[in-house]
């Protein structure tokens, strides 16, 4: 089904920008004029169940987001070399600019910039997964996930990010503290 009003009334994203409005607005938009299938599966995007969505366009997304968080996993299992080489061998269903891309992020000097590239190699996929011409439904389901994306960019602040790590590291120094894991104490106060 075409949903040739919806997918022409839609604000332009970039992860640079505060996007015109959160998922849930997006959602409450256009909850109504959508299929109930479509609906459905728009709901499991939001939610982050893309296993459970029946729809070609959601599961080709998630193949390639699979391959490359494992492509990813496999760079970070390598770690202790910082070269990243993979070669294809034959029958290796990688692609290359998959791993092209990881080599990039993990040679990022911090974990934002590694996740910016991540990021927007996403952004370009879904641009190259649906075409600028669609009204079909795989126009929406592109442009909730970088709704997403955005609305996730917006929301990092390295301030924030560093009171999240204060507040985690001193969680982990309480919890190995109680359970008698610390033997010395670390006195601030010290010259070393």
């Amino acid at each position: 089904m075409a949903y040739y009003y919806l997918v022409s009334s839609l604000l332009p994203l970039s992860m640079d920008k505060l996007p015109p409005y959160t998922p849930k607005e997006f959602y409450e938009t256009c909850k109504q004029i959508l299929t109930s299938r479509d609906h459905t599966n728009l709901v499991h995007i939001i939610n982050n169940r893309l296993d459970l969505a029946k729809n070609s366009f959601i599961k080709n997304w998630q193949k390639h987001e699979n391959q490359l968080k494992q492509t990813l996993a496999r760079a970070r299992m390598k770690q202790p070399n910082p070269e990243f080489h993979s070669p294809l061998t034959e029958g290796d269903e990688r692609d290359p600019s998959v791993i092209n891309v990881v080599n990039e992020a993990i040679h990022q000097p911090n974990p934002m910039e590694k996740e910016r590239v991540l990021d927007r190699y996403r952004w370009r996929l879904l641009d190259e997964l649906v075409p600028n011409y669609s009204f079909e439904i795989q126009a929406i389901f592109s442009y909730i996930i970088k709704l997403k994306i955005a609305t996730r960019w917006q929301t990092m602040e390295e301030k924030k990010g560093m009171e999240i790590v204060v507040n985690l590291s001193e969680k982990i120094y309480q919890a190995a503290n109680q359970k008698g894991l610390l033997t010395t104490k670390i006195d601030d106060n010290e010259d070393t």
